[in-house]
């Protein structure tokens, strides 16, 4: 299993949006949202409120084992697009 919880240097990049965590406005001030996908990779608050707008939705599957991380983010990227 690849590990995708950002490291000390990455951990103010969402890795989904690749913007500031938690937004580009207060980078490192705040802690961000934690991905739905494993409970363990700070994202950034927007990307956070939009997997949750997004499962709520029913847009994300249930068993998120079958997919990978790169499989979630395209998921949650294209609802992001979907949303603006």
């Amino acid at each position: 299993m690849v590990n995708i919880v950002p490291n000390d240097k990455d951990n103010l990049i969402c890795p989904i949006c690749r913007g500031g965590i938690p937004n580009n406005y207060q980078i490192g001030m705040f802690p961000g949202a934690l991905s739905r996908f494993n409970n363990k990779t700070e994202i950034c608050s927007a990307c956070g409120t939009k997997e949750a707008l997004a499962c709520y939705e029913g847009e994300m599957p249930l068993d998120k084992e079958k997919l990978g991380w790169g499989d979630w983010k395209t998921l949650v990227q294209k609802f992001t697009e979907q949303g603006e």
